[in-house]
């Protein structure tokens, strides 16, 4: 999912991520690049988990 651009990262609190960080995170940046996915819509029509979460306190 996250190859495809159909996932994030999570980064929050306690995350772990089995020695995997630096790879997932490589793995999301060539997503963002390719515009695959959630990464290809225009502005402001994705809103991530951790921006719904704040926006929902």
């Amino acid at each position: 999912m996250l190859r495809a651009g159909y996932a994030t990262i999570y980064r929050g609190g306690n995350a772990q991520y089995d020695g995997q960080k630096e790879r997932l995170e490589q793995i999301e940046a060539a997503a963002k690049r390719a515009k695959r996915g959630i990464w290809g819509l225009r502005q402001g029509q994705y809103e991530s988990p951790a921006e719904y979460k704040r926006r929902n306190k």
